[in-house]
């Protein structure tokens, strides 16, 4: 009996210890979930901040390409303004030169129509003669032909001063026609043709007058620079006494004064307020100085001045 009663409590005992085992057991595998969930999220914490950086590095490198992209692109554009803008002030090629263009005219003075070092073959197949490029003087010394030049638009020889200077065709060599002396013709007849234009009476006129005409551009010191100068000065002058008769008119009307006195001649004590402000102003600028005084001499010898904007009558 005692023995039965024992075995009992045993079994008890023996069923508590196996539940808190499995309690224990239970809560040891909890926390290694636990553990294990921890973990993984601070893995994907990890990740995503990767991934944010990376993003984020990505962005900034094409914010960087963009910016280098748009900064080529604007460098392309201004070339091309640039060149765009050259092109329009230099004139690189004789075959398009305009002899009635006066602006052309000057800046071809200006140019030095070089020949490339390639020059196409001819039409039979020949290769141009380099050595034409320059001659041998008669003390030895190898001068440039700085006269002969190249034409890519027409594919053609030129003489740059028979060429520009010359306006009659009917002593003109083939060198200075609208055409020159083109691929069809053949280099080979190069070698006897220069020389007999370069000796020509006519050529060593041009040249020294083509030296002259471009050293004169290079300086503007041409006749045609000059008047390009004085005409341009003398625009801006009556463009800036204009002004000032204006800004005169305006201040006056603004004010309610009238303009004209009994008289129109200058230094007149009765000649108006108009021109009591503008003899006052000539003290103090040279331009309205200059022409008050051609005014009043013309209007002192009673000499009239085509046009002067100092009357009432414009």
């Amino acid at each position: 009996m005692l023995q039965q009663n024992k075995n009992p409590q045993m079994d008890t005992n023996v069923q508590y210890i196996s539940n808190t085992t499995c309690v224990s057991e239970s809560g040891i595998t909890d926390l290694e979930n636990l553990e294990s969930n921890c973990e993984n999220s601070l893995i994907h914490q990890s990740n995503s901040q990767q991934r944010k950086t990376n993003l984020q590095a990505i962005s900034n490198d094409n914010c960087i390409s963009d910016s280098k992209i748009s900064y080529s692109e604007s460098l392309d554009q201004k070339c091309e303004s640039d060149c765009s803008n050259i092109s329009k002030l230099i004139v690189s090629d004789i075959g398009t030169v305009d002899k009635q263009n006066i602006t052309q005219m000057q800046e071809s003075f200006q140019t030095n129509f070089l020949i490339p070092n390639s020059i196409p073959r001819d039409s039979y197949n020949h290769a141009f003669p380099t050595r034409l490029r320059s001659k041998i003087l008669p003390n030895g010394e190898i001068c440039t032909r700085d006269w002969l030049c190249w034409s890519d638009v027409q594919q053609s020889f030129y003489c740059a001063p028979c060429f520009l200077l010359n306006k009659s065709d009917s002593k003109a060599s083939i060198f200075s026609e609208q055409l020159g002396w083109n691929i069809t013709r053949g280099w080979r007849k190069l070698k006897d043709r220069i020389p007999a234009h370069e000796m020509s009476v006519l050529h060593k006129q041009n040249y020294v007058k083509w030296k002259s005409a471009s050293r004169a551009a290079l300086r503007k010191s041409s006749i045609d620079n000059l008047l390009i100068t004085e005409l341009s000065t003398e625009t801006s002058n009556w463009t800036k006494l204009l002004e000032r008769r204006l800004n005169v008119i305006l201040f006056l009307y603004e004010r309610g004064l009238a303009l004209f006195g009994s008289s129109q001649h200058i230094y007149d004590p009765d000649n108006g307020n108009f021109l009591g402000i503008i003899e006052l102003l000539s003290k103090y600028d040279p331009i309205l100085s200059e022409h008050v005084k051609k005014v009043y001499e013309s209007q002192l010898n009673k000499k009239r001045l085509q046009v002067h904007y100092l009357s009432t009558r414009i």
